[in-house]
């Protein structure tokens, strides 16, 4: 199903207009780049590849994003609505992409606010109870293409519930605890995803 967008935007984020501008040089931090040519080595970079980076910090893999410290420069130009209790905050993430990017159906296991500042991109969702119509290996749909999945592979999602909106720079999106998503960018796209 395709929704309309809630009419007036009353629920949209505060987004400076500098917010838009290049982020080139408002990150507040400068370190080094480290790119490998082998394919074996572990900073391997191609042309090909798309990363997304997850969080910024001393060990990105233990350190929880934060768009306070993590770009303290930035994070003045982004106010998000009272929509939950500060107190249940858990964390802020800068998502910066590329035309096309796709990120697969996965949940999370906290309510989210996904605000987009830059660009557009389409978000799918499904409800919890499509979980059985998914092909779920751990928090991810084995169903990578859902434009044109092979039910012979994976029958039952022909069964799904979508609901799917097109996100413009200051729209927010609630994106309820373990509700499903597919977010594909239709151009350059900055935004940022707040979890409690």
């Amino acid at each position: 199903e395709t929704g309309d967008r809630a009419g007036g935007g009353e629920a949209q984020a505060s987004t400076r207009s500098s917010m838009a501008d290049p982020i080139r040089g408002r990150g507040g931090r400068e370190g080094p780049v480290v790119a490998g040519q082998d394919p074996n080595e572990p900073f391997f970079i191609s042309p090909s590849e798309k990363y997304y980076l997850r969080a910024l910090g001393s060990d990105p893999r233990k350190d929880i994003a934060d768009l306070q410290a993590d770009f303290p420069l930035l994070a003045g130009d982004f106010q998000l609505p009272e929509l939950f209790d500060p107190a249940d905050y858990f964390s802020s993430v800068l998502r910066v992409g590329s035309p096309g990017l796709h990120l697969w159906t996965h949940y999370d296991t906290m309510d989210n606010a996904l605000v987009q500042i830059v660009g557009t991109k389409r978000v799918v969702l499904f409800p919890p109870s499509d979980a059985d119509f998914l092909y779920l290996k751990g928090d991810k749909s084995m169903v990578l293409d859902i434009d044109n999945p092979d039910l012979s592979l994976f029958p039952l999602f022909n069964h799904v519930h979508p609901f799917q909106c097109t996100l413009l720079p200051g729209d927010l999106l609630f994106i309820p605890a373990l509700w499903f998503h597919n977010v594909v960018a239709h151009d350059f796209s900055v935004a940022v995803n707040v979890f409690w």
